[in-house]
């Protein structure tokens, strides 16, 4: 028996987590021509969302209960965790290529997952339906990006011993480039002319969104020490530099064969338009540099002093940013003072937040205070 078929006994899904901006789309993308490789359209949000589900779906024993389960979980895979639940009655399943046939494969399926794995038994019929979904497209695995997990990874290997999981990782300035497009006026109205549903006005601030990029690295870190065969770290830089060597490493690591196929993917840019694909096919490096024009002197430096640590440690190179870049410190430091206590506001205040968002501001919150 070949390595590559060893490996398949063993590895089991493939779950994309990193920082937002930092290319899971197109590594989705990339994954999903594999011709053994099922990956969902949509972010699951699945594990960050999994107490609220299982309060929402109690009793899976119950026939209607399962059924709506299973059609959550369908729509969350075809349109992701937002439009998913939010627009599942705009749409039949037939809309999303899911026919009556196919769906009763899959509760047959959701139902056994239930009677066979009492102790996380919403977690057993969200596997049983994504592997459902695979074998429907006539795959062998199947995978998911949802940049969030990365701070969910315990329970994710826990639940799930096989999981071969994927962190990406991009130099923050760009990061923090992509951030400022997406926080424009512009950018926003185009979202929401496409259709997409925006949940939340996007705030731009380079000092609070680089301890965000940070608390996403020392999450990845810290899963990568733990779980080092589950684990696998890449940098977009490498990934559209030398795509095929990237492309192979990762093949390897979740068990599949190199399929060259893969290199010819649409290229995407979430972070200028809806969906930047001009019929060309291949892998760019034109999004690389582009913070080197979209950021100012000011916000390179504030993301570099915060990050320098990080951005040694995954080979980022600063840039010197002049007198220009000091000059703009205190005004961007005033900004953040404003921000940091709309956010404690919020917390205060609030009783409509989110849990997701109370888990984000409250990392941000944590890094600020120990300013490690």
């Amino acid at each position: 028996m070949s390595d590559v078929a060893n490996k398949n006994m063993i590895c089991g899904p493939v779950s994309i987590v990193g920082s937002v901006h930092t290319g899971t789309t197109l590594l989705r993308n990339i994954l999903d021509r594999h011709p053994e490789l099922f990956m969902a359209q949509g972010e699951s949000h699945f594990f960050e969302n999994r107490k609220k589900i299982e309060r929402s779906y109690a009793d899976l024993r119950k026939e209607e209960i399962l059924k709506n389960y299973v059609k959550y979980i369908i729509n969350v895979v075809k349109l992701g965790a937002i439009k998913g639940t939010l627009k599942s009655e705009d749409h039949t399943f037939a809309d999303i290529g899911v026919s009556s046939d196919d769906f009763r494969f899959l509760l047959e399926n959701a139902g056994k997952a239930v009677h066979a794995n009492l102790g996380w038994p919403h977690v057993a019929v969200f596997l049983a339906t994504m592997a459902g979904l695979a074998k429907l497209s006539g795959k062998t695995r199947w995978g998911e990006k949802t940049p969030a997990h990365v701070f969910f990874i315990d329970p994710i290997v826990t639940m799930i011993p096989n999981v071969r999981i994927i962190e990406i990782v991009r130099d923050p300035r760009a990061v923090l480039a992509s951030r400022k497009a997406r926080s424009t006026e512009e950018w926003r109205e185009s979202r929401t002319a496409s259709g997409a549903i925006m949940n939340e006005i996007l705030v731009f601030d380079p000092t609070l969104d680089s301890y965000k990029w940070r608390s996403v690295i020392h999450a990845g870190t810290l899963a990568k020490r733990k779980y080092p065969q589950s684990v696998l770290r890449i940098r977009y830089e490498d990934l559209v530099q030398e795509p095929a060597k990237t492309i192979e490493e990762i093949c390897q690591f979740i068990g599949l064969r190199f399929d060259a196929r893969m290199l010819q993917v649409s290229w995407v840019n979430n972070a200028t338009s809806i969906v930047e694909s001009n019929n060309s096919k291949g892998i760019g490096t034109d999004a690389m540099e582009k913070w080197r024009k979209s950021l100012t002197a000011g916000e390179i430096g504030i993301a570099q002093v915060i990050l320098r640590k990080e951005m040694n440690v995954l080979g980022y190179v600063p840039m010197n940013v002049g007198i220009a870049g000091l000059r703009e410190v205190p005004s961007i430091l005033a900004k953040t003072s404003v921000n940091v206590l709309k956010h404690l506001r919020a917390l205060i205040v609030s009783r409509d937040i989110p849990q997701s968002k109370w888990r984000r501001i409250k990392r941000v919150m944590e890094l600020l205070i120990k300013g490690k």
